[in-house]
């Protein structure tokens, strides 16, 4: 289910179903609500906490931070929009209001003539909703047209990609949020795949990718939860054991919070800030850097 647009309206009939779906692309509140959804992505209240305490360290304080939101026109975006909008006023910040663009868009000067008003009002950082390719777009347009703005991205743009061909003087002062650490963060649960990376060395640089270790760590809990089920109820696997085993406890090696599934929603505790050190993505500070921030307080009323 890759998009909030495919997963909010489909969210009544996972329920009822009472089908697991494991990991998908986004975390939202539609899928926080259904407890068949297991989610790897860091939630986008999770997120936005995460990138406006970021951002008001980066300004100097929550009192400096007046913050913009470019965003999606679909679902997603205007929850990430809101829930930014509130971590904002919790923070003690200031919202600069928000900029919408398409998913097919391809001409973004019109964003940048926006952008440039709202840094005229006062703006001084900038947080980004989209995927990869609308960050890298956005980004770009930002250099041509001379925005040094510091901004910030979702999941989506932890990309080394983004780093690798965004332009330098924009990307030195630009960041993104995850929920796991890349193949090569160097924690225990990074070795196996590894090791798996260099014997196909045409993942070399998919293995560079935290998008690598979500897949990666999809497999091994889905391998785990089925010899779980199986174990538990004298072999027999089937839709129902397998859910009961999915809700459970995973060790993930380091590669991000311990997944605790045994409560009412399913998804990653984490939220780690992630910038580039010229060879990989790293954590910005730490994995732990901004767990103070996070409220885990899911659900906009």
């Amino acid at each position: 289910m890759g998009g909030s647009q495919v997963s909010t309206p489909l969210a009544p009939a996972v329920n009822n179903a009472k089908i697991p779906v494991v990991f998908p692309a986004q975390t939202i509140d539609a899928q926080l609500a259904v407890p068949y959804f297991f989610n790897l992505i860091p939630h986008y209240a999770d997120q936005a906490d995460v990138i406006v305490a970021h951002a008001a360290k980066t300004v100097g304080g929550a009192s400096k931070l007046k913050l913009v939101v470019i965003r999606l026109n679909g679902p997603s975006g205007e929850e990430f929009d809101q829930y930014v909008q509130r971590s904002l006023t919790a923070q003690g910040a200031q919202y600069a209001g928000n900029i919408t663009t398409g998913v097919t868009q391809n001409d973004f000067t019109p964003t940048i003539v926006q952008l440039k008003q709202a840094i005229e009002g006062g703006a001084n950082f900038i947080a980004i909703h989209g995927s990869e390719k609308t960050g890298l777009s956005v980004l770009t347009a930002m250099s041509k047209g001379g925005v040094k703005t510091p901004a910030a991205g979702i999941n989506s743009m932890a990309a080394p990609n983004m780093f690798e061909t965004g332009p330098a003087d924009v990307m030195a002062n630009f960041g993104a949020v995850q929920g796991v650490l890349p193949p090569t963060s160097g924690v225990p649960g990074a070795q196996e795949m590894l090791t798996y990376i260099k014997a196909h060395p045409s993942l070399a640089h998919d293995g560079m990718e935290p998008y690598f270790s979500e897949g990666w760590l999809t497999g091994l809990v889905m391998h785990q939860a089925a010899e779980r089920a199986a174990k538990d109820n004298g072999g027999t696997l089937n839709r129902e054991t397998f859910f009961k085993a999915l809700k459970g406890k995973f060790d993930t090696g380091g590669l991000t919070c311990p997944l605790d599934f045994t409560g009412p929603m399913h998804y990653v505790p984490c939220a780690i800030f992630m910038t580039w050190d010229g060879k990989g993505l790293v954590a910005k500070d730490g994995v732990q850097a901004y767990t103070s921030a996070l409220r885990k307080n899911y659900g906009l009323k």
